[in-house]
């Protein structure tokens, strides 16, 4: 009589060990190809919106402001994102922004944040891929408190170590508490920086990095915290990054709603920290936001750092580690300083 073979309960329980440990091998590898691959296609947006910039200075003269003249009774302004929608493909897009309105009208008091809404203009709202990183885990669009879908965008203007929100060149949107403070960076208020003035050269100055999108509620990586106003570059980033996340307050919980909002919780970052840092504004401020200090740095959800890419249209992976010497001279585009050895 022939015996029936099969496995006994040793050799199945040694297969399904087997298994589990080569499932156990195998997926860090496939979440670090997913990584990788999410970085690649989050640096070839900013490489798209690094050509989008050049060809709109090539047109114009200079590159687009960072944030738009203000409007009378709305203190919301227009984006650099905006600004460059027909070197980005999206002319048709841009045909329907109707810039002599603001880009929201309303007040959403459910986070704390102005609602980047406006009735007359749906188009506010459109998703777009080439400001989205992969890396997001919130997706193309994220609903908040307010139950309103935003369409957000993960890649933000530098504006800069002059650590005032609104800093401007000069009249109106100087700083009355600084007043010799100077924008340094390529996007800030109403600016029109052109290569010319960027003296500390192209490879060595920042034009985009990167920064999470909020998860439609508190997060300490993405909040915005409530901090005393400060005065200098040092105290603004020592206060912000020194405070307890769990006894701070926050002005806003939301971040990076819309890619048309030109604020400094939207679409443009500093180099007072480096990156991946806390985000803080301080307040109270006095006058206007001009005097309001802003410690924003980039950040993302890639492993170790944030992909940047420079005025000479040069993509580089930003390693979180970075000193701060050296990131702010990156952040600079006329200091007349140099980056360090870890640059």
């Amino acid at each position: 009589m022939r015996r029936r073979s099969a496995f006994t309960l040793v050799e199945l329980l040694v297969v399904i060990a087997i298994i589990g440990i080569l499932i156990g091998l195998l997926l860090p590898a496939v979440q670090k190809i997913r990584a990788a691959a999410a970085r690649i296609e989050c640096a070839n947006n900013l490489k798209q919106i690094g050509l989008a910039l050049h060809n709109y200075h090539d047109t114009k003269g200079s590159f687009p402001y960072g944030k738009s003249p203000s409007y009378p009774g709305w203190w919301p302004r227009w984006s650099t994102h905006s600004q460059i929608l027909p070197f980005l493909e999206q002319d048709n897009l841009y045909k329907l922004l109707d810039f002599t309105l603001p880009p929201y009208v309303g007040q959403d008091s459910t986070n704390g944040c102005p609602n980047p809404t406006n009735p007359n203009m749906a188009a506010c709202m459109t998703p777009l891929k080439v400001f989205h990183c992969p890396a997001e885990s919130s997706g193309y669009e994220l609903t908040g408190p307010d139950g309103i879908t935003y369409p957000g965008s993960n890649y933000v203007g530098n504006q800069g170590t002059a650590f005032m929100c609104d800093l401007g060149d000069g009249g109106a949107l100087a700083s009355t508490v600084v007043p010799d403070l100077k924008p340094d960076g390529v996007f800030y208020n109403c600016s029109k920086v052109r290569f010319a003035s960027i003296k500390d050269g192209t490879s060595n100055t920042v034009m985009f990095s990167e920064h999470r999108r909020s998860p439609g509620r508190f997060d300490p990586k993405v909040s915005m915290f409530m901090t005393p106003e400060t005065y200098t570059l040092d105290d603004t980033h020592n206060v912000c990054q020194s405070l307890d996340p769990l006894t701070t307050p926050t002005i806003c919980d939301s971040y990076a709603d819309c890619w048309a909002w030109g604020e400094t919780c939207c679409t443009v970052y500093n180099h007072v920290s480096t990156p991946s840092s806390r985000t803080c504004g301080a307040i109270p401020f006095p006058g206007a936001q001009v005097n309001m200090a802003m410690d924003v740095p980039a950040s993302s959800n890639h492993p170790g750092g944030v992909n940047a890419v420079f005025c000479d249209g040069s993509i580089h992976f930003i390693n979180n580690a970075i000193t701060l010497a050296t990131w702010r001279v990156l952040g600079t585009r006329d200091a007349g300083d140099l980056p360090g050895n870890d640059w």
